[in-house]
């Protein structure tokens, strides 16, 4: 187990701040920086459960050994709970600043895939149901997604039509066996009709990442999504650059951070037709310094939703 007394602890930092704070918190807990021991041995495994990768921009990679208990030399078997809780002892100790989020990096590469049987346009019912925290930074996060002029209040429904398309370039996932061609969300056709208005909204399929509102801009910096039986969804990063306002004014632009989690289901209304309720959870990070500390949201707003097909005519 990579976790046991005398194994080996990896990380990757987004800033050279956030490797400053991962030294200082690791070695504070024992733990002792191991010079070049990256790249890791093919198949090295995270606790998270997925392969350890390189991510897609600049970091600084450390690889940390993990302190033997009382100086007792390594047992020949331990349990992942007692590993697990060695790294965590030590994660206490690294500031707040160790898991901050660069958010100058580019674009993510694809976009969401969806269900087939998704293609076509659909009715959203949209409900604002929870919001704690900053409120003006919630509000924020919320009209920048399309929440344009209604009023930001808790229980408030919004209705509105959504559509879904084949990605510009296609994309499979597997159902039951066998692959199916997924289909992506309509960016710029959800803005405008949840918004009701046409705007001046750029969304090009071959590029799905970047959406342009007016004179601001709506980057995905970081995406992870998933199909499977039991319901599909995605958790996005999304960068807001948007003009500064308030005392700085003139063409000065602001950066903000919000993180953008859906879940879907397939479910049946009372009168049997096919439905999809999903939960969404939106968070914001105050940036500094174009660094993010994403592990401590400044808001968080929860919405339901619910997708139906347009009536017939």
């Amino acid at each position: 187990d990579a976790l046991a007394p005398g194994g080996v602890v990896a990380v990757e930092t987004r800033s050279a701040r956030a490797a400053a704070a991962a030294r200082e918190g690791l070695a504070k807990a024992g733990f002792s920086l191991v010079p070049g021991a990256w790249p890791l041995p093919d198949g090295a495994r995270s606790e998270t459960g997925g392969a350890c990768v390189a991510l897609g921009w600049d970091v600084e990679r450390l690889v940390f050994r993990v302190p033997l208990d009382d100086g007792a030399p390594a047992p020949a078997a331990v349990t992942r709970r007692r590993s697990c809780s060695t790294t965590i002892a030590a994660l206490a100790w690294v500031p707040r600043c160790a898991f901050a989020f660069d958010v100058s990096v580019g674009a993510a590469l694809g976009d969401v895939l969806y269900p087939a049987s998704l293609v076509g346009e659909w009715r959203c019912e949209r409900v604002l149901t929870a919001v704690e925290g900053d409120q003006t930074a919630a509000e924020g996060a919320w009209r920048a997604l399309g929440g344009g002029t209604t009023p930001f209040v808790a229980g408030r429904a919004e209705t509105y039509e959504t559509r879904f398309v084949a990605p510009a370039a296609a994309a499979t996932y597997e159902f039951e066996g066998r692959d199916v061609a997924g289909v992506v969300l309509d960016r710029a056709f959800e803005l405008e009709k949840r918004r009701g208005s046409g705007g001046a909204v750029s969304w090009d399929p071959r590029a799905p990442s970047i959406l342009r509102d007016g004179d601001a801009t709506l980057t995905v910096v970081s995406r992870t999504s998933e199909i499977s039986e039991a319901g599909f969804g995605f958790d996005e990063l999304v960068r807001v650059d948007a003009a500064a306002g308030g005392l700085i004014g003139g063409a000065a632009r602001v950066s903000r951070l919000v993180r953008v989690k859906r879940r879907f289901r397939r479910a049946f209304a009372k009168d049997g037709r096919r439905v999809v309720e999903g939960l969404e959870i939106v968070k914001t990070y105050r940036v500094l310094d174009g660094v993010a500390e994403a592990d401590l949201p400044t808001s968080s707003a929860k919405s339901t939703l619910r997708f139906e097909r347009p009536l017939p005519v």
